[in-house]
C-alpha cells in the first residue's frame, strides 16, 4: 500500500482519494465477511489469517491475476506462476490465450505476435485502462497512455430540490452513471468532451423551461435531445464555464507545472522511486488533458459568445423560441462583450485568461443583481 507522502504526490482532488479509499473499504469487508469467520473453524487449527497478511493477499492477486474464461463465459482470476511475471505494454509483442477443456482443466499459452529480438523484454496487454484505473490494480502508470482520462464529478451540482430528483431520473433512464458521481473528460481518441458528459451537464444545468423540453422529448420520442445537440446557446456557455471551472478546481490541487513535471521525469525519472516515477507520469497524463480541455473551452465559448451576443442584437428572444436559442430568462445577467480570437496559449495562459473571465463574469452578474428592477441590463 502507498504511504500518504506517495500518494500526496498524485496531486488528485478529494474525490480521487475516496475511490482510492473505496478499493481498502472493500478489501477490508471482504476480510470481515471471509476470512475472519474461517478463522474460527476447527480445522483452521487456531491459525488466524491475520488482516495485513489478507491485504498482502488481495492485493496480490489484483495486480497479478489472469483473467480466464470458463466454456460458459464465466470469469475468474487465478495467479499463473510465469505469466504473472510478464509486464503490461499497448504496443506488446506477445498475446496470451487460453482455453478450457472440460469444466475444471484448461491451458494457457504466451504466444509471440512479432519476432522477438534476443535480450528484448517479452510484454503483453493486460486490458485498454486509463492510468487512474492501471495504478488502483496493478501500481503503475504509462507515459502517453492512450486511454487515460480525468474524471468529472457532478453528484454536488445536482443538488437536492425537486428540480434535482427531476434531473437525476432523466440521467438514470439514459444510464448516464446512476450513482450520478463521475464521467469521463474527453474523448481522447477524438478530443473533444466526452458526449455523456455534455449530456450530463446540460441536464444539471438546464433551466424549468429546457428540462420540460427534455422531458417532453424523451416521453415522445425514447431519446435524450440533449445527447446529440444543444439545448440552447446560453445552456451550452454554462455548459463550458462550469467545465472550465471543474478543471481550474482540480487543478489547484496540483502545486507543479506540468512543464516542470516533464523536466523532472527528462531529468531524473529513472534515478526516482518507482512509485514516484509512476505517480509523476500519473499526474503530468492528467495535466495534459486538463491543458487540452482548456483550450476546447476557450476556443468553443468564443465562438458561442459571439453568436450569443449577435442574436442578442437582432432579436429578443420569446418564451416560444427561447428553449431552442436562448432559454436563460434571467434578466439580472450581465451584459457579455465579444471577445477577442483566441490565441496559442500556453496551458498556464489558458486557464489564468480564463480564471479572470469567470470572474469579471461573476462580478458583474453580482453587481447587476444589486441594482434596481429598472436599472438591470436585459439580455
Amino acid at each position: 500500500m502507498w504511504d500518504f507522502n506517495e500518494v500526496n504526490e498524485l496531486q488528485i482532488s478529494e474525490e480521487f482519494v475516496a475511490m482510492m479509499q473505496s478499493l481498502v473499504d472493500h478489501m477490508q469487508e471482504q476480510y470481515h465477511r471471509y476470512f475472519e469467520p474461517v478463522s474460527k473453524l476447527s480445522i483452521m487449527d487456531g491459525i488466524i489469517v491475520k488482516p495485513e497478511v489478507f491485504q498482502w493477499a488481495y492485493l496480490t492477486a489484483i495486480a497479478r491475476g489472469v483473467p480466464m474464461k470458463s466454456k460458459t463465459g464465466d470469469v475468474s482470476y487465478g495467479i499463473v506462476p510465469g505469466i504473472d511475471w510478464v509486464n503490461h505494454a499497448y504496443d506488446n509483442n506477445a498475446h496470451l490465450d487460453f482455453s478450457m477443456q472440460g469444466r475444471m482443466l484448461g491451458s494457457m499459452t504466451l504466444r509471440a505476435t512479432r519476432d522477438i529480438a534476443a535480450g528484448e523484454q517479452i510484454v503483453r496487454n493486460y486490458v485498454p485502462m486509463p492510468n487512474n484505473q492501471l495504478l488502483l490494480r496493478f501500481g503503475f502508470a504509462i507515459r502517453d497512455n492512450p486511454h487515460d482520462f480525468v474524471s468529472v464529478f457532478l453528484d454536488q451540482a445536482v443538488g437536492a430540490t425537486q428540480m434535482a430528483a427531476r434531473r437525476k431520473a432523466i440521467l438514470r433512464r439514459h444510464q448516464l452513471d446512476a450513482d450520478f458521481t463521475e464521467f469521463s473528460l474527453l474523448d481522447t481518441k477524438k478530443k473533444y468532451f466526452h458526449p455523456d458528459l455534455l449530456a450530463a451537464v446540460r441536464v444539471v444545468l438546464a433551466n424549468p423551461q429546457e428540462l420540460r423540453r427534455i422531458e417532453q422529448y424523451q416521453e415522445k420520442h425514447g431519446k435524450l435531445v440533449c445527447k446529440t445537440s444543444k439545448l440552447s446557446m446560453r445552456n451550452e456557455i454554462d455548459v463550458l464555464e462550469f467545465l472550465g471551472e471543474k478543471i481550474i478546481a482540480a487543478r489547484s490541487y496540483q502545486w507543479t507545472t506540468l512543464e516542470e513535471d516533464i523536466a523532472t521525469l527528462d531529468r531524473s525519472g529513472s534515478s526516482l522511486a518507482p512509485r514516484l516515477r509512476h505517480a509523476l507520469i500519473f499526474r503530468i497524463g492528467q495535466k495534459e488533458i486538463y491543458a487540452r480541455a482548456l483550450e476546447i473551452i476557450l476556443e468553443q465559448r468564443h465562438d458561442l459568445l459571439i453568436k450569443y451576443n449577435e442574436y442578442k442584437k437582432n432579436k429578443k428572444p420569446s418564451a416560444d423560441d427561447g428553449a431552442a436559442l436562448d432559454s436563460d430568462s434571467d434578466s439580472s445577467s450581465p451584459a457579455v462583450d465579444e471577445r477577442k480570437p483566441v490565441e496559442n496559449d500556453s496551458p498556464a495562459a489558458a486557464t489564468a485568461r480564463l480564471i479572470d473571465e469567470l470572474q469579471q463574469k461573476k462580478k458583474a452578474a453580482k453587481k447587476a443583481k444589486s441594482k434596481p428592477a429598472g436599472d438591470r441590463t436585459e439580455l
